[in-house]
């Protein structure tokens, strides 16, 4: 049964199991430009997907950011749908999507990282992203904002960045209520990129790809559960880079 999936700068996304063994490789460079996260439709079910890049769609200084959503069937895409989000992000000349959720409200929360470290809150209803609100993430520390999930029990949002050794959790309305701190492991990242939490196990699944591509398991209060290298779920080298850029679970959603 697919679990989990993590996805990659190589341009790959991989479905794997519960005991993150790869079930399909899927190849998503005839879609985009530059595949960065992928999650699943918490609401849909398992084989429907949403994927976003922090490069522009098709590499061109004029063309906008974009948000995708799919299906995945026995790792065959389908049914590939292009948002334009360049109205939401900020008017810079290179604004990055690292990642992205959604909360309970069935708000599509983006987030940020160059130049501005923000999140921003918007509704998605037939196909077109409408920014409600934003949430300044400097303000907390965060210099390189890089992967987002929602955490239910807190009602809050874990972030990871790429130059701290430790994730935040963040609430919209009380800003930082915890700080976990990456210094229990056994290979320590120091460059932290998706996130995700087992709602049923409370436990984070963290990737990082300094100093080796790899995924993390460990608890709220950041002891190691289980350190999985890349070779687990990539059992042929990627080329030319792989480093995995996000991690997802399929669950309940908000549970």
């Amino acid at each position: 049964m697919i679990k989990r999936l993590i996805s990659s700068d190589s341009k790959f996304f991989y479905l794997l199991d519960e005991n993150m063994q790869t079930t399909h490789k899927v190849d998503m460079s005839s879609y985009m430009a530059g595949l960065d996260t992928v999650i699943f439709d918490p609401f849909k079910g398992p084989e429907n997907f949403f994927a976003g890049s922090e490069k522009k769609s098709s590499g061109t200084a004029e063309d906008p950011r974009h948000f995708y959503s799919f299906r995945c069937v026995d790792g065959i895409v389908s049914e590939f749908q292009d948002h334009d989000i360049n109205h939401i992000l900020s008017k810079w000349s290179t604004p990055q999507l690292e990642s992205f959720c959604f909360n309970p409200a069935g708000e599509l929360v983006l987030l940020e990282d160059h130049p501005q470290n923000k999140l921003y809150f918007c509704s998605f209803v037939g196909g077109v992203v409408t920014l409600l609100r934003s949430l300044e993430l400097g303000q907390f520390g965060l210099s390189s904002a890089q992967s987002v999930c929602y955490v239910p029990w807190m009602d809050a949002y874990l972030v990871s960045d790429n130059y701290l050794d430790k994730l935040m959790v963040i609430s919209e309305s009380e800003g930082i209520i915890d700080e976990i701190l990456l210094n229990r492991i056994s290979v320590i990242p120091t460059n932290c990129q998706g996130v995700a939490v087992d709602y049923e196990t409370r436990n984070i699944f963290l990737t990082s790809y300094v100093p080796e591509d790899a995924v993390i398991e460990l608890t709220f209060g950041g002891k190691e559960v289980n350190y999985y290298p890349q070779s687990v779920w990539e059992t042929t080298p990627a080329q030319p880079y792989d480093n995995p850029t996000s991690i997802d679970i399929f669950q309940n959603p908000f549970r």
